[in-house]
């Protein structure tokens, strides 16, 4: 074990070692923006040695809203056209499943409403008096 304590260097290093047996390697990283730095460079490091090919597929990806209190989850205002939600708590008055997803379609900064299109169902307005149950 040693410290590289330049950080563009240690995930450069990082990337390397992970290179030589990435099958067997474990990479742990302290949080999300080193995760993505390392995860990048482990990426042009296997390319780079033919470990895996230069061709890419985009796909999207869920990423958590950590700058919403509990609180704020339940405002419609906080929301903007096309996020996808996923339900963390089921609603009976509006036959949400928890673990449901919905796709807001448009966002009624006055009324405090949100429009959405639940998973495999119709469109609802959900917000002021209803909770999001997110």
């Amino acid at each position: 074990m040693h410290e590289v304590k330049d950080p563009a260097q240690r995930i450069k290093a990082i990337a390397k070692e992970n290179a030589k047996s990435s099958e067997k390697t474990l990479v742990v990283s302290p949080n999300n923006r080193f995760s993505a730095e390392i995860n990048a460079r482990i990426l042009i490091e296997l390319q780079a040695t033919e470990i895996v090919g230069r061709e890419e597929r985009r796909i999207d990806t869920l990423v958590p809203r950590q700058d919403l209190t509990g609180a704020d989850r339940t405002w419609a205002q906080r929301y903007e056209r096309d996020n996808l939600l996923l339900h963390s708590r089921s609603l009976k008055e509006t036959g949400v499943e928890k673990g449901g997803y919905a796709h807001v379609k448009d966002v009624a900064q006055a009324q405090a409403q949100a429009q959405v299109r639940e998973q495999d169902k119709n469109e609802q307005s959900i917000g002021r008096g209803h909770g999001m149950g997110l």
